[in-house]
């Protein structure tokens, strides 16, 4: 007997393995953060363990999404999460100007509600570009600290107030009690956040007045008071966090934190007789960058949480040697980075525009894992110019309170979901074993079960590209189905306002851009061809393999089998064919059908193989012993390829539906003319790259060699990675083209 060994132990192993799947958190390095259309978006992932912040390969898949204002995707990817991975997206002719958000999750992040944004922008110099709004919008918003306010205890409450773009503006914030305003007054920093102490009475109407731009406006529903309850407070002060909690139950409680050293601590909380407790909590016991105090009770069940923050120091050092310092047109340069043995780190090297982009790998790995919506200027936080009010907040106001309980990703597979249902009363067929296939040279075949919903879940590997795929129930009754979209759900986010090009520099833009399309368009369409698939079939090598061109070709498909395939019976009664594969064990047929694969698709039954013209056919494999495959036991299998691969002129029976797929992306090469000879340095063809070098998996002391283009003037690099130990680092340096 033969199985799929690994298949056997995933299915089994699943459930529990993805228990242990930590935390996870992603960055995505990109080249820049301006394109034209005709451009290539070049991108990185960083997938880190959350908690220890090194990286982490669990989940098999980065999903990648470019989204508008209003939440709809404008492209989706599927990229590979290995250590070399890279990624790109060709941003069309016909996108529109404007603010995007790119956004980055594995199925993990996804279930938990956490993904990785950043401000994309784009600006089309062939469409008009659309009419700015030009009404003022305000968006006040209230944020007690611990998410309540407790009858008689000192609270604390921030604010925030951003206009229709999501930016922060500067206001003052009025405390109205019963309607009257009090001396208590609240100023916003710039980024438009403040926060206030008061006493609050559950007697007493509270609500907000905010003046702005000079307008008064009044402020959302002021959260109530409890009479009862817990209340959460974290004062900062240096080295520690001074963490005070009242409870009007008195009962103890617990304080959930994540270490530095073990993952998640709890400390129980006694209170005294006031109902107060007090805990020091030095900040280097916490992971480094922000984490969560989560508050307890005996069951549990989280009563308040508040988001804290340990700050960075031990942090990845690149030093970047250029080979020179100015270089010439068309010159080869070389590029040396000094840094950690084990650190791996992309690298961007592009025309420099003057804007500087406050979105980095410390950002996104030590800030965002707790922080809600956009972030504005996040390199403030990290630099010594930032106040320690405007950090905390910063947290009391965007830090994210939700809990969420741990959900399984991907982890080596992944995941193809499809439902199944009735065709006619479209009601779900549950506990059914399913079979997903794709079409083509490379035989490959996942089976599934089905669920109470009739969903089932696929495991697959080495499905690249646009493809297709052929899924059937086993028992092959005809069903309606359906691929469910593994992408998150549209979300509206904010984004920031598109910069203003000057329309001299934005025509040279294009100008670059349409030059580099016309003439260099198919060195740019390739694609690493190292990531094809596995010639192997899913069943391994085959007992025998017949090429049919071997042999004297017959124009029936019963004749080949009867005369050259000696492990195959064909039998037929009345009409209806049958195969049987020969046990060469016991020298008897097997009692079941062999399961019957055509160009790597199941059929349902001999007659449609039978009756296809064997002239199309280059070869037939065999397999001759029984055969267990996610949990089903077919007595051998027998597999048809023609020559192209594409199921030519084969119609398959009504219980399997053919669905176009996407599937994990091709990693497109980027591309670098040659200039080795003087001739072709002085080429007629125009060099317009404005956008140099591009590698998402450098390493130390390695050389990185590149060539400048025509254009010249001053080139930015932008070096970004990571090391075993989970220590991000950015470089940036600059050099001249004349």
């Amino acid at each position: 007997m033969r199985f799929l060994f690994q298949y056997i132990l995933l299915f089994a192993s699943f459930s529990a393995f993805s228990q242990r799947l930590n935390g996870e958190n992603i960055y995505l390095h990109t080249d820049k953060a301006l394109y034209l259309p005709g451009e290539i978006l070049w991108f990185k992932p960083y997938v880190v363990d959350a908690s220890s912040r090194e990286p982490a390969f669990e989940s098999a898949l980065v999903y990648v999404e470019l989204t508008d204002k209003a939440g709809n995707a404008v492209l989706q990817a599927k990229v590979e999460n290995k250590p070399a991975s890279g990624g790109s997206v060709y941003i069309p002719q016909g996108i529109a100007t404007g603010a995007y958000s790119l956004k980055a999750y594995t199925l993990k992040m996804k279930g938990q509600g956490l993904f990785f944004t950043r401000d994309i922008y784009i600006v089309n110099p062939y469409l008009d570009r659309p009419v700015q709004e030009t009404v003022d919008t305000f968006d006040l918003q209230l944020f007690p600290e611990g998410g309540a306010l407790l009858h008689g205890v000192p609270c604390r409450v921030a604010h925030k107030l951003t206009d229709g773009e999501g930016r922060g503006l500067l206001h003052t914030l009025t405390l109205l009690e019963n309607g009257k305003p009090v001396t208590r007054t609240s100023a916003s920093n710039a980024l438009g956040m403040g926060s206030f102490v008061f006493t609050p009475d559950a007697a007493t109407v509270y609500s907000v007045q905010a003046e702005v731009k000079g307008h008064v406006m009044s402020g959302p529903p002021f959260p109530a008071v409890l009479k009862k309850g817990t209340l959460l407070s974290a004062v900062s002060e240096k080295d520690r966090y001074v963490i005070r909690i009242h409870s009007t139950e008195k009962t103890p409680l617990i304080l959930k934190y994540e270490s530095a050293d073990s993952g998640f601590q709890k400390r129980e909380i006694s209170f005294d007789g006031e109902g107060k407790a007090e805990i020091s909590l030095s900040k280097n016991d916490l992971i480094i960058g922000s984490s969560c105090l989560t508050v307890l009770n005996a069951a549990q069940q989280p009563l308040n949480e508040r988001v804290v923050f340990r700050p960075v120091r031990d942090t990845l050092t690149f030093q970047p040697t250029l080979s020179a310092e100015r270089a010439g047109r068309r010159a080869e340069a070389t590029l040396t980075v000094k840094g950690s043995a084990d650190s791996r780190f992309s690298v961007a090297i592009r025309q420099a525009d003057g804007s500087t982009d406050g979105e980095d790998i410390f950002t996104a790995l030590f800030l965002r894992r707790n922080i809600a919506g956009r972030i504005e200027h996040p390199g403030y936080y990290f630099s010594r110019a930032c106040a320690e009010k405007d950090l905390e907040d910063f947290l009391l106001t965007q830090g994210w309170r939700k809990i969420t309980e741990s959900i399984a990703g991907e982890t080596r597979y992944h995941q193809i979901r499809v439902k199944f249902t009735d065709k006619e009363t479209r009601q779900p067929l549950a506990r059914q074993s399913a079979l997903l296939s794709v079409p083509g040279a490379n035989i490959r075949v996942f089976p599934a079960q089905t669920d109470d919903n009739g969903v089932a879940t696929f495991f697959v590997k080495n499905i690249y590209g646009p493809s297709r795929l052929a899924i059937k129930l086993k028992s092959n009754k005809p069903s309606h189905v359906e691929i469910i979209p593994p992408f998150a759900q549209y979300e509206k986010l904010p984004c920031g306002s598109v910069p203003e090009i000057e329309s001299g520099e934005l025509s040279s833009l294009a100008i670059n851009t349409q030059a580099e399309n016309s003439y260099f368009a198919r060195e740019r369409a390739v694609f690493n061809a190292s990531q094809l698939a596995d010639s192997i079939p899913f069943y391994g090598h085959p007992d025998a393999r017949y090429f049919l061109d071997d042999y004297t070709r017959f124009v029936l498909m019963e004749e080949v089998l009867r005369e050259y395939v000696k492990e195959v019976r064909v039998r037929k009664s009345k009409d209806n064919y049958e195969l049987r594969m020969l046990d060469h064990t016991h020298n008897i047929l097997f009692k079941e059908s062999p399961l019957i694969l055509f160009d790597g698709v199941p059929l349902s039954d001999a007659d449609e193989v039978i009756r296809y013209d064997p002239l199309k056919v280059k070869k037939i494999d065999v397999l001759r012993e029984v055969f267990l495959y996610g949990g089903v036991t077919y007595d051998g299998i027998i597999s048809f390829n023609t020559y192209k691969n594409v199921l030519e002129d084969f119609k398959l029976d009504a219980a399997t539906t053919l669905l176009n797929y996407d599937g994990v992306q091709y990693e497109r090469v980027f591309y670098t003319p040659k200039y080795t000879t003087e001739e072709e340095r002085k080429g007629r063809k125009p060099d317009t790259r404005t956008l140099l070098y591009w590698n998402p998996n450098a390493s130390a002391e390695e050389k990185l060699k590149f060539l400048t283009s025509d254009l010249p003037g001053r080139y930015l690099i932008d070096i970004q990675g990571i090391d075993s130990k989970g220590r991000p680092g950015r470089t940036t340096a600059y050099f001249t083209v004349d």
